[in-house]
């Protein structure tokens, strides 16, 4: 190994490091395709990484109606946005019941197909994954309630597949509301019954992305509401729920949404962007727009940084993070990584991107939404490269910087 990484922060540098090398994804899943689906359980590990905080983690969802918007994806005018939700919040050991990773499979299966997003044999693998939630789960005590987060996934991805993140900041206090925009994820069930599968109309090109962010931000202000207003099912949870401690983040296209949520909504606390660039760059689907008011993470892969971009990442200020995993690429940010074969002796990339996910996104939302530290990024536990810049930076640069 050789000395790679640099972390920046207001007050100097540390070195870290970690290399990796991803295998051949395909030719070991090829091979397994061939073998029975015990023995080739055993090699695929089919789990997401257990939650490292101290709470157990129950799981809900719904689907709610926003009357007040046509669904722009049907032909029948008549027809009101269904906005399904899941949520992953901090739950009593012992109660709740094991549920399936990808809810409803049954149900869309062939629309997942359709999508043209998942294969028949991603299916038959995501029948298998283990994973932590417990639906039904009794809330856990909480004294003040718990902070609230909501997650918007990427373009055609469903927001179940992001469970090794959510469960993971359920198990830290934090209750996540997922948000499943319909026609822009893969498959979901929506409010009458029928399956909404991915629109393929709305990719149109660049400009294309204005109309999924506007759609999916209205989506988000829906459900901020709904929470406010404690009905609809989310009854059980309202009363541990503290609407003084909101954070929103997502990925790709949902990481633009929450740079854009964070702008229309004044009461989120913090937003944190994964991997999502337009137009704006991090910041927004617009030209040059500017960084939330609100401290903001951007989580990426790409370690170099333009000068312009940097500019812009130093004139936000105080409160406004850039970090870097380098290793990664687009998917790792979600559970897909997770998945694919991990045969000794390789190791799987995906894995060590989760998790080193994970600790970033909730040392962030801990500064902001729980116990303020110095230098919150300090002590990591992570098994890949990292770079975080935390602005403004001086006259430090920014990263990567060259080992002298």
């Amino acid at each position: 190994m050789t000395v790679a990484a640099f972390r920046f922060g207001m007050e100097g540098a540390e070195r870290v490091e970690w290399k990796g090398r991803r295998p051949s994804r395909w030719i070991v899943l090829i091979g397994l395709a061939a073998i029975g689906t015990s023995a080739a359980s055993t090699l695929l590990d089919l789990a997401i990484p257990p939650p490292t905080g101290d709470h157990a983690v129950g799981r809900a969802s719904w689907v709610w109606v926003d009357d007040s918007r046509p669904e722009s994806h049907t032909p029948d005018t008549n027809d009101a946005r269904s906005v399904p939700v899941r949520a992953w919040y901090p739950a009593q050991p012992g109660t709740g019941q094991p549920a399936g990773y990808v809810e409803d499979l049954a149900a869309i299966e062939a629309g997942l197909k359709e999508s043209g997003e998942v294969g028949w044999l991603e299916t038959l693998g995501l029948r298998m994954v283990r994973h932590q939630a417990l639906q039904g789960a009794e809330v856990a005590a909480s004294d003040g309630g718990f902070p609230v987060l909501f997650l918007s996934p990427g373009n055609a991805t469903n927001v179940g597949f992001y469970s090794a993140l959510a469960e993971d900041l359920a198990s830290k206090g934090y209750v996540v509301f997922g948000i499943d925009h319909a026609f822009q994820v893969a498959a979901v069930r929506i409010q009458d019954g029928t399956v909404a599968v991915y629109d393929h109309s709305m990719d149109t090109g660049p400009e294309s992305i204005g109309a999924k962010i506007e759609e999916r931000v209205a989506d988000l202000t829906f459900v901020l509401e709904q929470i406010r207003e404690g009905t609809g099912g989310v009854e059980f949870l309202a009363p541990s729920l503290d609407p003084a401690r909101i954070g929103v983040l997502g990925h790709s296209n949902g990481g633009i949404s929450a740079a854009e949520m964070c702008r229309a909504e004044a009461a989120i606390t913090a937003c944190l962007n994964i991997d999502g660039q337009a137009a704006g760059g991090p910041f927004g689907y617009q030209q040059d727009a500017p960084a939330p008011d609100q401290p903001f993470m951007f989580l990426t892969k790409e370690a170099s940084i333009h000068d312009a971009l940097h500019s812009r990442f130093e004139a936000a200020g105080a409160g406004t993070v850039r970090a870097v995993v380098p290793v990664a690429e687009h998917g790792d940010f979600t559970d897909g990584g997770l998945l694919e074969p991990d045969v000794i002796p390789f190791s799987n990339t995906g894995r060590s991107v989760v998790v080193t996910t994970r600790a970033v996104v909730s040392a962030f939302f801990d500064q902001w939404l729980k116990e303020p530290r110095p230098r919150p990024f300090d002590g990591l536990d992570v098994p890949s490269d990292l770079y975080i810049n935390v602005y403004p930076l001086g006259g430090n640069r920014p990263i990567p910087v060259e080992a002298s």
